[in-house]
């Protein structure tokens, strides 16, 4: 059986998990969770690695890494167009 690759907010969508419930169940802490969960969702920020393996073992390989990077090069492409004149 094979495992459909999903996005991060989408998998906790699924789940209809908050973002600050999101960050709680994957250990983040700080002033903000909820706001850091976002900036890693969104792709503002690069999650650390061992968030990347726990989301992975958490999710039963729904999120990956790749997932994660897919995420990531979305919003540097939406950065990059916007700064275009």
């Amino acid at each position: 059986m094979s495992t459909q690759i999903i996005t991060p907010k989408r998998w906790r969508q699924q789940r209809k998990m908050t973002m600050a419930g999101a960050a709680t169940m994957l250990g983040i802490g700080g002033k903000n969770a909820a706001r850091t969960w976002q900036r890693y969702e969104t792709g503002e920020r690069a999650p650390p690695l061992e968030l990347l393996v726990r989301m992975e073992m958490i999710s039963e390989g729904q999120v990956t890494a790749g997932a994660w990077l897919q995420v990531r090069q979305a919003y540097l492409s939406r950065l990059s167009e916007e700064a275009k004149p």
